[in-house]
């Protein structure tokens, strides 16, 4: 899936830089609903307070 493809290019080359607090919300989030992740990535709805940094993180990184 895209999503997968999103976060694991993402995650294999930054999670061992996260920190404790970095690494759990990384774990939340990945819990969460495909298609919302996808969504948020994309922009096409309101990304969660608690995953604006990451959501960033992963959109910078993927040039989004």
């Amino acid at each position: 899936k895209e999503t997968d493809i999103l976060l694991g290019n993402f995650a294999s080359k930054k999670i061992e830089s996260f920190s404790d607090q970095e690494l759990s919300i990384y774990g939340d989030f990945i819990e969460e609903y495909d298609v919302e992740i996808y969504d948020w990535i994309l922009a096409n709805k309101s990304v969660p307070n608690q995953y604006q940094k990451l959501v960033k993180e992963i959109c910078n990184f993927h040039n989004l």
